[in-house]
């Protein structure tokens, strides 16, 4: 079973504030203990970094429109 959660913060945020929430975010996933958490729990950890997310974010804004109202509508049901 898989669960994707995204960390995320509000636009205009200083490059500098973001660079430092990526680093920690990378710190914890080496973190020893993190890392015996995670195996104690059988959680397999896969992360993407904050630039991968980004893009992901990024193109998903950018969609057609009509796409969007396609998911929404297949998304309902309708």
């Amino acid at each position: 079973m898989g669960i994707a959660r995204a960390f995320a913060t509000t636009p205009g945020v200083p490059p500098e504030r973001v660079a430092a929430l990526r680093k920690a975010f990378q710190d914890m996933l080496r973190d020893p203990g993190f890392i015996a958490d995670t195996a104690k729990a059988q959680m397999e950890i896969l992360p993407s970094t904050g630039e991968e997310a980004q893009r992901v974010a990024a193109s998903m804004l950018n969609m057609p429109q009509g796409l969007i109202a396609t998911a929404k509508r297949l998304i309902e049901g309708k």
